[in-house]
């Protein structure tokens, strides 16, 4: 037997209900995207078509509200989200950690914090972003100078590469 769609009425009183139990931010807001915005979710699996979008917002909340720094870049290496996490985690400023931002200019501000040690800031700014646009996946430890050790993972995402 085949499952109805659901009616108009339906839909929106799901929408409603997933809006009201969205996580709030520190401040209390929630991320400001129009209310029709979706994003298309391909994690290979089969799905129905009811469940094949996210909200937006509903996204945005969980990706702060996880306990590890998260970073998403574009093909061109410009960042297109990073989680408050990440920023408390490596000393960011909120206004570097803007979408748009290009990779080079977070290695560059570690590098002058001495976050890669001592070296010519242009080296090393430039040897870490020719390995970033090889677009491997990788992981591995690195000590920062207060001696604290972090744990840093990256893969390539479909049609965004890092």
């Amino acid at each position: 037997m085949l499952n109805a769609l659901p009616t108009r009425a339906q839909t929106r009183q799901r929408r409603l209900m997933a809006q009201a139990a969205l996580p709030r931010f520190a401040s209390g807001q929630i991320p400001s995207v129009r209310e029709n915005d979706r994003i298309a979710v391909n994690t290979g699996m089969t799905v129905s078509p009811s469940t094949q979008s996210i909200d937006l917002r509903l996204l945005i909340a969980g990706i702060e509200e996880l306990d590890a720094g998260f970073t998403v870049f574009d093909a061109d290496l410009r960042s297109i989200t990073a989680n408050a996490r990440f920023r408390q985690m490596l000393g960011f400023s909120v206004d570097l950690c803007q979408p748009g931002t290009p990779f080079s200019a977070f290695l560059r501000d570690n590098a002058e914090r001495g976050e890669y040690g001592k070296g010519d800031i242009e080296d090393l700014v430039a040897t870490r972003l020719a390995l970033a646009r090889q677009f491997l996946p990788h992981r591995f430890e690195r000590v920062r100078p207060d001696g604290g050790v972090i744990d840093v993972r990256g893969r390539p995402l479909p049609g965004t590469r890092m």
